[in-house]
C-alpha cells in the first residue's frame, strides 16, 4: 500500500494506474499455438469426417449487394479435441469472417475419435461464399477456382440473391 501525503498527487497516481491496468487488460495475449506448423487437408481425412462441418450462415447484407467471397480461417484441436486459437487468416469481407467463425465454433469436435491426437493440431479451412442464380453458376468449378483466400479444404457456402425487401 502507497500512501501519499499531497491529495492531488495521489489522484494522479490512481489515474496512472487505473491507465495501465486497463491497457494490461486490453492487450491480447499472443497464441500459445503461433509456432505450430499448419497441417492441410484435416478435413478430407477419413478419421476427420465425423466433424460434420456445419455451413455458415451467407450475411444478408452481402446477399442483398450481390457479393460473392471468401474466408480462411486457421484453428487448433487438442487432444481433448477442443476448438481453440481461430483466427481470421483472410477474408474477403468481415462479415464472410463473422459467419465463418460462428460456423466452425458449431463443429462437432467431440466426435473425433479418442486418442486420435497425441499434440495439438493447426489446419485451415477456406469458405467461399456464392451467390446462385439458378444457372448452376456455384458448381464444383466455380470452388475449385483460384481464390482470393488460401486453404486446401474448401467449403462451399451458397447463398441467394435478396432483391426485395
Amino acid at each position: 500500500m502507497v500512501i501519499v501525503s499531497n491529495p492531488q498527487l495521489g489522484i494522479k497516481l490512481s489515474i496512472i494506474l487505473a491507465a495501465l491496468m486497463l491497457g494490461a487488460c486490453q492487450t491480447p495475449a499472443p497464441s500459445s499455438y503461433s509456432d505450430l506448423p499448419l497441417t492441410p487437408g484435416l478435413l478430407n481425412q477419413p478419421s476427420w469426417q465425423v466433424v460434420k462441418p456445419i455451413e455458415p450462415r451467407y450475411p444478408v447484407e452481402e446477399a442483398i449487394e450481390g457479393t460473392e467471397g471468401c474466408a480462411s480461417l486457421s484453428y487448433v484441436v487438442t487432444p481433448t479435441n477442443q476448438l481453440t486459437d481461430v483466427q481470421v487468416l483472410h477474408a474477403s469481407s468481415h462479415r464472410f469472417a463473422r459467419e465463418a467463425r460462428k460456423a466452425i465454433a458449431k463443429w462437432q469436435w467431440q466426435h473425433l475419435p479418442a486418442g486420435l491426437l497425441n499434440a495439438p493440431v493447426k489446419s485451415a479451412v477456406r469458405f467461399e461464399f456464392c451467390l446462385e442464380d439458378n444457372s448452376g453458376h456455384c458448381n464444383d468449378a466455380f470452388f475449385a477456382a483460384p481464390s482470393k483466400c488460401p486453404g486446401e479444404d474448401v467449403l462451399p457456402v451458397i447463398g441467394y440473391r435478396i432483391t426485395n425487401l
